[in-house]
Parts: structure tokens; sequence; C-alpha cells
């Protein structure tokens, strides 16, 4: 069994069909889900240079009454999709059951030839597809192996057919039972891990793992961005920290005794609103009376004191905006 990747039909282009014209309209083929399990059958009169090939009938297919020596049932259509983009065109995936037919189609000796019915309409140059187009066969024969192996369509073939040119006589194929099973089942197995000559699109699979690989790595920047932002916050009051020390040190000097039993309340105070502070801090010294200096070179603490309290009115005034009298 063979997995292959095909163009069935290229769409918004005319074929002759019947010897007529025919616009093969994209929304026709809207429905690519009418596409599974459609039957794949092999044209045997492909493989004698001297035959002419058809078409099987919709009657042929349905009812399974088809000739046996003309046709040979070998796989099925999986889906089916229009993708966006480029020209318009129906691809699918074909499994060929068939052990002979599916060394052809790595061999690149297969075309293919799609059949549907359809409602059509007139038009200036012959006629184009209207209402749903349905499918009801997929025909592989062997290319160029007779009189009349080409397809209409000729954008219609198999992709990804593998290493070509492998060598399988029809005794092989004929004897399932001899070595010539065994050459194509290793040969198959040789071809697994093969790069195909198919320009392939990116899977959903791939997409979908592309998509978590660049969530992963969405989310380690994040981590790594917040991470940052946390350890700026924390220079930042680190920062602060030693700033508002640095201020509350200069000043509790400055502090009447009885507010320093409270320091951590009058920190607080200070530091939820430095200005309303500094003015309860004035007016609390101007109610001291003033202290003469003493004789001699040393000064009252007082002085210091007041030198202090002026630098924070001063640093206050300018960080705030406040005028504080």
């Amino acid at each position: 069994m063979g997995d292959h990747n095909a163009i069935l039909q290229r769409l918004d282009v005319s074929h002759i069909n019947d010897e007529i014209e025919t616009f093969y309209n994209v929304d026709s083929f809207r429905n690519t889900d009418a596409w599974k399990d459609a039957p794949v059958f092999l044209a045997l009169k492909s493989k004698v240079s001297t035959e002419n090939i058809r078409h099987l009938t919709r009657e042929e297919v349905l009812s399974g009454n088809y000739p046996k020596d003309e046709f040979r049932l070998v796989g099925r259509v999986n889906s089916a999709n229009i993708p966006e983009g480029g020209e318009p065109k129906l691809l699918g995936n074909i499994t060929i059951n068939d052990p002979e037919t599916d060394i052809m189609a790595v061999n690149g000796e297969i075309s293919l030839s799609t059949g549907i019915i359809s409602g059509v309409t007139p038009t200036n140059t012959g006629r184009e597809t209207s209402g749903e187009a349905l499918p009801y066969h997929v025909l592989l024969f062997k290319r160029n192996g007779c009189l009349n192996c080409s397809p209409n369509d000729k954008g219609a073939m198999l992709l990804n057919c593998g290493s070509p040119h492998l060598e399988v006589k029809m005794s092989d194929v004929e004897e399932p039972k001899t070595d010539g099973l065994l050459k194509q089942i290793i040969a198959k197995l040789d071809n697994l891990g093969k790069k195909t000559h198919e320009p392939e699109e990116v899977k959903p699979m791939e997409k979908e793992i592309i998509t978590k690989e660049l969530s992963v790595e969405l989310g380690n920047i994040t981590a790594e961005r917040d991470a940052l932002k946390s350890q700026i916050g924390e220079l930042i009051a680190e920062k602060e920290q030693v700033r508002k020390d640095s201020e509350w040190g200069l000043l509790l000097n400055a502090l009447p005794a009885a507010w320093k039993e409270t320091e951590t309340e009058t920190r607080a105070e200070f530091e939820s609103n430095p200005a309303a502070f500094a003015v309860k801090l004035v007016t609390f010294t101007n109610t001291i009376p003033p202290v003469k200096k003493a004789i001699g070179n040393t000064a009252c603490g007082c002085s210091n004191a007041e030198e202090t309290i002026l630098k924070l009115i001063a640093e206050t005034e300018k960080t705030t905006g406040y005028k504080i009298q």
C-alpha cells in the first residue's frame, strides 16, 4: 500500500470534454468532502500500445458490473482540498493498495483522469460546469502506454512518486509467494526515508508543531521580560529606600525627643506627606523659647538642629513645589 498526493483537476480553466470545450468553474468543486472514498481504477488496456482506453460509466461504477479485463479497482481517494493561493486546483490524497500499480506510480509511469458528473450551461465558446460537480471515480493508466493514454487535463498528475526507475518484473507481481514480493517490500521500505520530488507545502501537522515551538519560545521570552521587570522594580525600590533612609537620618537628629519615642509612626507621617510634616515641625519649633549661644567656639546643639530643619524645608519645597512659611 502507498499514499500518493495528486493534482486531481486544474480549475477555472477550460478542458476538452467529450470533444467540447468545457470550463471547470472552481465553485462547482467546493464540496471537497464528496471525493472521500471515491474508487480508483487502473485501465488495464493502457499497458497495450495497440489498445484505446475509456472511462468507466457511472452506472458501471455504482453497480460494480464493469469489465474485469479492462479495469482493476486499485485504491481509494482519502481526501481532497482546494488550497488557498496560486492557480486554482483540486488536490487529493490517494491510497493505492495494488502492489503492481503502486510500484508503477513510484516509478512515475502513471497518469490520471477524473470521472465527474455535473450540470453545464452553454457559453460563447462551449459550456461551463454549473451546480455541484460530483466524482464517481479516478482512472489511472500507464502514461504514454497506448494510443490515447493522455488525460484531457494536462495538469492532473500524481506528485510524490518516490525514487524513479525501480525495476519490477511481471513475475514478481504475479507470483506473490516468491522472492519478487520480498523485493517489492524491501524496495518500498528503502524509499520511505528518501526525499520525494514533490515541492510540498507545509503539512497541517508540521504547522501545529511550528506553532507549539513558537508558543514555547514566546513564553520563554515573556518570562525573561517579566523577570527583568521584576529585577528593575527591586533596584528602583532599593534606591528609593536608601533615599528615604538618608532623609530620615538627617531629620531624626532635629526631632523633639517626644517625637522620637514614636519613631515608626512619626516616620510614616513624614513619608506620607513631607510638606505637611515640615509645616508641623516648623510650627512646633517656633514655640520653643530661643536659646542663647554659648560663649566660645562651641555652638549649642539647637543651632545644628535648626540648620537641619531649614535644609529639609528647602529640599521639601523643591520636591513638592509648596512654599513653607
